[in-house]
């Protein structure tokens, strides 16, 4: 959640038919087991209007994974939903917004980073979720 705010990417507009809203791009580091992107993925469909794109890699099968979602949503409020849902499922170790590629380019060991999962003294209460730069207006409804 802290890596969150950390990475200023803009959620962009978008109409299309009934479902509008704003695009927008997630990673979600695992520790890889068998079934965890049907499990990611079920847990960002429940939080999301629709997924755009899909992309998966894996450091080591059964250690390290990554997968980036590029999801429409309504208002920031569900980007937040949607993240503490995915936070949830069993091997995740962590969400942030942004793209895959733009995170390895600047640092591939970083990037792997961020599926260690955290020792006990680095465990602090998470930030909450900083909508700062997501827009105010929505262009459609709010999904409870």
């Amino acid at each position: 959640a802290e890596a969150q705010t950390a990475l200023n990417v803009h959620m962009l507009p978008v109409g299309m038919g009934e479902l509008t809203g704003f695009v927008t791009t997630i990673v979600v580091f695992v520790r890889d087991r068998r079934g965890i992107l049907l499990d990611v993925s079920m847990a960002v469909t429940r939080g999301c209007l629709n997924i755009i794109d899909v992309h998966s890699e894996t450091l080591v099968p059964g250690q390290e994974a990554a997968f980036q979602f590029t999801v429409q949503i309504s208002d920031a409020s569900m980007l937040q939903t949607l993240t503490y849902g995915v936070e949830k499922v069993a091997g995740a170790v962590k969400v942030v917004r942004g793209g895959m590629e733009e995170m390895m380019r600047e640092s591939p060991a970083g990037f792997w980073a961020n599926c260690a999962l955290p020792r006990a003294s680095d465990v602090t209460t998470s930030k909450p979720f900083d909508a700062s730069d997501a827009p105010t207006g929505t262009g459609g409804p709010s999904r409870q």
